[in-house]
């Protein structure tokens, strides 16, 4: 399926996956509108993004998706200028791990506040103007973190569960307007924000992730392209990823957490 001349706004999209999503999609000639809370590294973005060669135009907005106010005004100024959108592609989250009882839980707040209900709000502004249009497609970004209770990761894992329940949730509810859902579900990918997280994992959790290797920004935004193409409604990149979604779903409690336990 081409994205050519399709309007796709990407929330998040001033670097790590949602760029990398942005990039591969202004190389097949959509449209591409940007919105972050980072004025700079929209403009940025912007900047890298209309040199590529015979590329349309980059509109960005800044946008803060945990304020009701400042979504109400972007939606209503957005759908006057473009209409709705084709794709409305998320990826704006963030993780702060570490362990329960020495975390501000103001990181929890936060977590739930940008992870989820800033996923909900966006989509209850926008769904009226798919309804009516009686098209688009919604790609939401969880996590494989999203499907286990990981050492380490309690704030975390909850924001992300409840992206997980809401996408499939919507799924079903917006079919029969012939508007579709996806969830994009990356493991550890090399991107800014992965690097601040390190910051403040616990010291077990950052020793054996040192023997595993992250995907890259690319590889998880071609992944979730191809499919957005097929429509597909969960998306894991990598082939030892699924494997491991699978595992948690078919194995046996006992079994999957024995290798959820706390590392060594």
């Amino acid at each position: 399926m081409s994205f050519k001349n399709k309007t796709c706004l990407i929330v998040g999209g001033s670097e790590g996956i949602g760029y990398a999503i942005a990039e591969n999609l202004q190389k097949e000639g959509a449209k591409i509108i940007l919105a972050s809370r980072a004025l700079q590294k929209l403009e940025q973005a912007k900047e890298k993004l209309q040199n590529i060669k015979e590329a349309n135009d980059v509109t960005v907005y800044p946008l803060d998706i945990t304020k009701h106010e400042a979504m109400t005004s972007f939606v209503c100024d957005f759908i006057k200028t473009h209409g709705a959108p084709d794709y409305l592609i998320n990826t704006a989250g963030f993780a702060r791990p570490g362990y329960i009882h020495e975390m501000d839980f103001n990181f929890f707040e936060q977590m739930i506040q940008l992870n989820y209900l800033g996923t909900a709000r966006l989509c209850h502004a926008f769904i009226p103007h798919f309804i009516e249009a009686k098209k688009g497609h919604i790609l939401l970004t969880s996590s494989l973190a999203g499907f286990f209770g990981l050492f380490g990761y309690s704030g975390y894992c909850a924001s992300k569960w409840a992206v997980l329940g809401f996408a499939q949730s919507l799924r079903h509810e917006l079919k029969e307007y012939g508007i579709k859902v996806s969830t994009l579900c990356p493991p550890n990918t090399d991107t800014p924000g992965f690097a601040e997280e390190n910051k403040y994992k616990p010291a077990e959790v950052l020793k054996l992730e040192e023997k595993m290797k992250s995907l890259s920004a690319e590889a998880v935004a071609k992944a979730a392209l191809k499919g957005l193409a097929k429509g597909t409604s969960i998306i894991i990149p990598g082939t030892g990823n699924k494997l491991n979604y699978l595992a948690a779903k078919l194995l046996p409690q006992k079994i999957v957490d024995m290798f959820l336990k706390k590392p060594k």
